[in-house]
């Protein structure tokens, strides 16, 4: 029987998984690497111990060993060792198991070998049946490669690239091609972690989560609970929907593994994000809930952010905050997690703008959206109005006056230089409420030698800069010909 093929359904590359704690009604692996007592037997570990031998059955006269629930091929150098000032222990409370000293680590050394622990009692049936957790501490080991993972049995692996980045090898969204997506979570190689790894279904399909101090990571390919996009479920890489065994290839260190069928969240302090946002420019919310300036959630909440007409959510912001919503041009409205690559409190600043980059207004044109935002703000234009009254309102804009002004561009005066062939025109408006050096359009000037033939290319576009000039005088070639023409477009 090819025993690493039919247990390898769980895998971690490179250092493994990280848990949260974990008061499980029924726990199939429950390994803490400590020493118990000389009542324990082969439940006791010791340092240098090799990990195939902790948890095995001796028998015999000559060492012999039977009952492997830590499997390893030949060269695996994996073996338990001292936690001292070099080697730290993860430092937080709330951890996979309670009342357990923490003296001895699994110092992982698999050699391209493939560690296994069987799971007591599997398969585990995760679809059918209960959720199962996988819940332990991990100190990664960034991978220099990232690793091919042949076996079709695997459901789920973890591992950090040469970047530094927490990376989940999963399912595409068609469930056919199996992806590694590269998370915004940044490892540090120095620091302990908990993980979490939840198998489960979405709607009778194998999905997992994945939990870093406990914090779920999203993602752009993940479901939500609803099968929408993005989310925190991601696709298994296998439609097999048991787990009989985890599995580790690499360098790194854990401890605590557990495998349960329930995991208790109840021993972590939450972690609150405080939140900082102009409330006359935008609603923030979550669930129902409408929020507040300086109000706080929790780390991995949801919320949703409504800017009023005119305004793009432009940031949101923090200290190791990663928001997984939509923001930036014409972004009016958006969803998504609040989630930190190493939870810490902090402040989440949310910023409003007006919109950016070009914006259609019905006409078959593109004007500056950003120009287009302020002058409908300032006019106590929404955007509905705006779109519906486009036709009528275009030249208003353009000289940026109030809407229904019917202002135009007239040339009131024209002073002609024949031997220079220029003309020195002056450019105003029918109402005094049109500033030149204020306009949304641009000044432009044509000359033409027939009218029936029209103006053609202009002869110049002209910046106005005298503050609050309501007339300009232009200097205009005539050679193009004996007409002219100014506009603003």
């Amino acid at each position: 029987m090819n025993l690493t093929k039919r247990m390898l359904q769980f895998m971690t590359v490179c250092a493994g998984v990280c848990a949260l704690n974990a008061s499980a009604a029924t726990q199939f692996v429950a390994d803490s690497f400590e020493y118990l007592g000389a009542d324990q037997g082969t439940t006791n570990g010791v340092v240098d111990m090799p990990i195939a031998h902790y948890r095995c059955q001796p028998y015999g006269t000559g060492l012999e060993s039977t009952n492997f629930v830590w499997i390893s091929a030949e060269g695996d150098a994996s073996k338990l060792v001292a936690v001292d000032a070099g080697n730290l222990a993860y430092a937080a409370s709330s951890r996979p198991m309670t009342g357990v000293e923490s003296n001895l680590v699994l110092n992982l050394e698999t050699e391209g070998q493939t560690l296994t622990r069987t799971v007591d009692g599997g398969p585990m049936n995760f679809v059918s049946g209960a959720p199962v957790y996988v819940d332990t501490l991990i100190k990664f080991t960034p991978s220099e490669d990232d690793p091919v993972i042949e076996d079709t049995q695997v459901k789920a692996a973890v591992f950090v690239n040469v970047e530094s980045n927490l990376v989940v090898y999963c399912n595409d969204l068609d469930l056919a091609v199996k992806t590694q997506v590269v998370t915004e979570v940044a490892i540090n190689p120095e620091q302990w972690y908990r993980l979490t790894i939840l198998m489960s279904q979405l709607s009778s399909t194998p999905v997992f989560k994945v939990y870093l101090d406990g914090t779920a990571i999203s993602s752009a390919i993940g479901y939500d609970d609803g099968g929408s996009h993005p989310g925190e479920w991601f696709a298994s890489a296998s439609v097999d929907p048991t787990l009989n065994a985890v599995a580790f290839q690499g360098t790194g260190m854990i401890d605590e593994l557990v495998v349960s069928d329930e995991v208790s969240f109840g021993g972590m302090a939450a972690v609150m994000l405080t939140l900082s946002f102009d409330d006359a420019l935008m609603d923030v919310t979550q669930g129902a809930t409408t929020l507040a300036p300086n109000d706080t959630v929790e780390v991995g909440s949801t919320i949703a952010i409504d800017a009023i007409d005119w305004y793009e959510i432009a940031s949101v912001t923090g200290d190791g905050v990663v928001y997984t919503g939509p923001i930036g041009s014409q972004t009016n409205t958006t969803s998504g997690d609040l989630t930190m690559v190493t939870p810490a409190e902090t402040t989440v600043t949310i910023t409003a703008q007006y919109y950016t980059g070009a914006i259609d207004t019905g006409l078959g044109a593109a004007v500056d959206a950003t120009k287009l935002s302020a002058w409908a703000v300032a006019n106590s234009k929404s955007e509905a109005e705006v779109i519906a009254n486009a036709a009528s309102w275009m030249d208003d804009y353009l000289l940026n006056v109030a809407p229904d002004t019917d202002a135009t561009i007239q040339i009131t005066s024209i002073v002609v230089d024949e031997t220079g062939e220029t003309a020195t025109i002056t450019v105003g408006a029918s109402t005094t409420d049109v500033h030149l050096d204020q306009l949304n359009g641009t000044l432009v000037v044509y000359t033409t030698d027939e009218l029936g033939v029209g103006f053609g290319e202009p002869t110049g576009e002209f910046e106005v800069t005298v503050e609050g000039a309501t007339e300009s005088t232009v200097v205009v070639n005539f050679a193009g010909g004996k007409f002219i023409k100014a506009v603003v477009k």
